[in-house]
């Protein structure tokens, strides 16, 4: 359940939409890591054609600004991918930039022409777009986990980026309450609506970790 994906920020869990099925919207790519690779799938009856784009962003809340990524920082392939009726292909993503302490966040966009026919390759055409956003989030190479649990608010004090996912039941109701949260660096999630005498939190990112509500490490 703790891997379930949240709105980090824009996005939802999981998508199917123009036909098309990515997986988890926001993923990761370790400390260890420089290579991750991401099936894309056509799950509708006609042949897709879907154009990907990539951009690096500040921590993608709301209104984040978008920036050209740094040549060579993240090499990706393919950039154009032809999927016929319900075959996966993988988009592969290299990160070569800095090995320092900073997380770093990239857009993953795939612009899908659903007008898009093909009767053979040399009479390939389309019409109209949409687009698909996901995140991916590089972990920084000298990683440093951490968190704060003080009064009811969970911190970030660490160099990750992790999902922070607790339940417990309700202070005022009987019935289990959920929050969740993707924790950017100094980000924070406010647990004050939760018992924490009886909660479960969770941290997750390329592992999982539990921790008791009840106090700091």
């Amino acid at each position: 359940m703790y891997k379930k994906v949240i709105a980090l920020l824009l996005l939802s869990s999981s998508a199917s939409a123009w036909s098309i099925t990515v997986g988890e919207m926001t993923y990761f790519m370790g400390s260890n890591q420089t290579y991750l690779s991401k099936a894309v799938l056509n799950d509708s009856t006609q042949a897709r054609y879907y154009q990907v784009t990539v951009e690096e962003t500040d921590p993608p809340y709301k209104g984040a600004k978008l920036h050209k990524v740094v040549k060579g920082a993240l090499l990706y392939a393919p950039k154009q991918l032809l999927l016929r009726p319900n075959e996966t292909k993988f988009l592969k993503l290299y990160y070569q930039g800095p090995s320092d302490d900073q997380p770093r966040y990239y857009r993953v966009t795939f612009h899908e022409r659903p007008g898009f026919s093909m009767h053979s390759v040399s009479e390939a055409y389309f019409s109209g777009t949409a687009s698909l956003s996901t995140i991916l989030v590089v972990q920084p190479r000298q990683p440093k986990q951490s968190y704060q649990l003080s009064n009811g608010v969970l911190r970030n004090n660490g160099n990750t980026v992790y999902l922070a996912y607790a339940q417990a039941p309700c202070s005022d109701e009987a019935e289990k309450c959920v929050k969740e949260k993707y924790l950017i660096p100094g980000g924070e999630l406010v647990l004050d609506t939760l018992s924490a005498q009886s909660g479960t939190l969770f941290l997750s990112n390329e592992t999982m970790q539990e921790i008791p509500m009840t106090g700091t490490p």
